[in-house]
Parts: C-alpha cells; structure tokens; sequence
C-alpha cells in the first residue's frame, strides 16, 4: 500500500488523498520514482555519506516533498508518512531511500 501522509494541505491536497487511499496511478507513479531514484543511488555505489540530491532523482516528487518541507518548517513541524512497503525493501536500501527522501525536506 503507498503511503498515507498526515499534516499537508494547501496545493498537495489532491496528491494526499490519492495517497491515503492507497490506490490509483498517482500512488503507483510515486513509488516506481522512488524505486528508480534507489536504482540510480545503488547504481553510483554511493554511500549515506556520499549521497547528495542529484544522486536520488526525484523528478516529479521533489515538489511534492517541497510541500513537506514547508509544513515542517512553517506549520507542525512534524510530517507523518504511513504506509510505506517497507517489508519490500532490505535494511540497506531502506537507509538509502529514506535518506534520499530527507535530501529534498
């Protein structure tokens, strides 16, 4: 199930509620962007040390995850992301997904 968000609105509104519902192609165009931003940062053989932004090509998401940073600078300052499909993922790819995600808030 794609990810379900808590704490957005304004301009992602519509993005959030395609996501908390867990289906549709939005949902689905967002995880293959993170699959192949993974892919591209395995590909360079980087390291969470190493890794910058354009290491995780995140196209399309990245104004998505601008609207994240706002909130979290300028509103809660806490941002809630569920239903990611972690149990997909090996320990190591999840440090490299998350940190690349944390590159773009």
């Amino acid at each position: 199930m794609p990810w379900r968000t808590s704490g957005r609105s304004g301009a992602s509104a519509r993005s959030s509620a395609a996501l908390a519902r867990g289906a549709g192609a939005e949902a689905e165009a967002i995880l293959l962007e993170l699959r192949a931003g993974l892919a591209h940062v395995k590909a360079l053989e980087k390291t969470l040390a190493t890794m910058t932004r354009d290491d995780f090509p995140l196209p399309t998401l990245s104004a998505l995850l601008g609207h994240c940073r706002a909130f979290l600078e300028d509103g809660a300052g806490l941002f809630l992301i569920r239903g990611f499909p972690a149990a997909q993922y090996s320990n190591g790819d999840l440090r490299l997904l998350y940190w690349g995600l944390g590159k773009y808030m």
